[in-house]
């Protein structure tokens, strides 16, 4: 990080803290140690080109969980109509978009550019590579695996996510955000998830 700005550290909440006056790369690496060093880097560098004067939430520290999780899972060559298309990250809610498309501007995945989309109903959802349905915003989407394409991978923050058919649920344990993962959810649709992310989830099955 060539800057300093200003940051918002998650309380045990899951709500903005006090900031202090730390460069976002670092805020990252403390929230994302749980998920190892190579991960870590990888969302330093997703943050980079943010803005020095904007506030950090906790939806930006979330859009490098978000930007992890698509380094670390493996989609099938189905999932792509070709090798230009871009990676579409899709978001419900409005601040978490925000966040999400500052977090991510210009990024890429596995060669393919990201774009993120704001969407509202399932029906905006076909074309998404990657669904996150923040706390905020989740009583009123249908997580229908069967209205969705067939891999997509769908990101929450509820207790009862997994349960509704999610496969990665975001959770805070001691001040430090965690992830949930349902493989076998996930590998039904075809996607795979890399040792690396497996080793540092808290949960890799729903029935667990």
């Amino acid at each position: 990080m060539r800057e300093a700005i200003d940051d918002a550290i998650l309380g045990q909440s899951g709500q903005p803290a006090a900031r202090d006056s730390e460069g976002l790369a670092t805020v990252v690496r403390r929230m994302l140690l749980t998920l190892g060093t190579a991960i870590v880097a990888v969302a330093a560098d997703a943050t980079d080109a943010y803005s020095q004067q904007a506030p950090i939430t906790q939806y930006h520290v979330k859009a490098a969980f978000l930007y992890n999780f698509a380094k670390f899972v493996d989609w099938p060559a189905s999932a792509f109509a070709g090798p230009d298309d871009p990676f579409t990250l899709c978001v419900v809610g409005t601040e978490p978009f925000i966040s999400a498309r500052e977090t991510l501007a210009g990024k890429s995945i596995k060669g393919r550019k990201v774009v993120v989309r704001r969407i509202d109903t399932i029906v905006g959802a076909r074309q998404c590579n990657m669904i996150y349905v923040a706390s905020s915003d989740d009583g009123g989407f249908n997580l229908d695996p069967a209205q969705l394409k067939s891999a997509v991978l769908t990101v929450g923050e509820s207790d009862d996510f997994l349960r509704r058919g999610g496969i990665i649920n975001l959770t805070v344990v001691n001040n430090k955000i965690r992830f949930e993962i349902d493989r076998d959810s996930g590998e039904r649709l075809g996607l795979r998830f890399r040792a690396q992310l497996l080793q540092r989830a808290l949960l890799v099955d729903s029935r667990g």
